[in-house]
């Protein structure tokens, strides 16, 4: 057996009818509450610190209590990073979507064909495909966490302003619309594409404190207990 398919991980990246079974039935426990964590220990150049409180903060996320108790836990990784994911979980159960590296875009078998993760059209396809088959599972509530959340504010900045509105567009059926739009800002990063992908099919997306934010001078910094 490889470790990508060890009895600890449901993988769920090519959304077998067998994987996305066991997360229906887990969702029916919580309700459809669902915790999502994105690329737990990424680390980069720009990006270099696992600081204290965010690694207090994502041990909670994954071992949640009172209400999240029973939540099933969906964690995002790099494929080339299984290790730091078993750093993180150990043997704890949990669902896993493989990512290509860099991004949250599931790394699925219509992606590794040949240069088709170079395809950003592609690739925004068969995120959303992918995150639709988690809807369709029964998620209605993400509790999300982990590495790289932006939070940008357009601005004057005219191609900011054009992906701002079209967020905010095709994401009105979601709850967590509303937000979003009174902040004046959109999601992007790591996280912030989950969020987004999330959303468009109208699952109410909330940010957990181990949810790390970007250091970049234009990105704010102030995520913590938005919602």
């Amino acid at each position: 057996m490889s470790e990508l398919s060890r009895p600890s991980f449901v993988d769920l990246t090519d959304g077998s009818h067998d994987a996305l079974a066991l997360l229906r039935a887990g969702l029916d426990k919580s309700s459809g509450h669902v915790r999502i964590v994105v690329h737990p220990r990424y680390v980069n150049p720009q990006y270099p610190i696992l600081t204290p409180e965010y690694l207090s903060n994502l041990g909670e996320h994954i071992d949640p209590k009172g209400d999240f108790v029973n939540s099933p836990l969906i964690v995002y990784e790099e494929e080339n990073a299984m290790s730091r994911l078993h750093e993180v979980l150990g043997e704890r159960e949990a669902f896993l979507v493989r990512t290509i590296k860099d991004y949250s875009v599931p790394a699925t078998k219509i992606l590794k064909c040949g240069y088709n993760a170079e395809n950003a059209h592609l690739r925004s396809r068969e995120s959303q495909r992918v995150t639709g088959l988690l809807r369709g599972a029964g998620i209605e509530t993400v509790e999300i966490g982990g590495r790289c959340l932006y939070a940008i504010n357009p601005g004057n900045n005219f191609e900011r302003k054009h992906k701002y509105v079209r967020f905010l567009e095709s994401t009105l059926k979601s709850p967590s619309n509303k937000v979003w739009r009174e902040r004046g800002e959109y999601p992007s990063g790591c996280v912030g594409g989950v969020i987004s992908r999330m959303m468009l099919e109208g699952v109410e997306v909330n940010i957990s404190p181990a949810a790390s934010p970007f250091e970049d001078p234009f990105v704010r910094e102030d995520l913590k207990g938005i919602f």
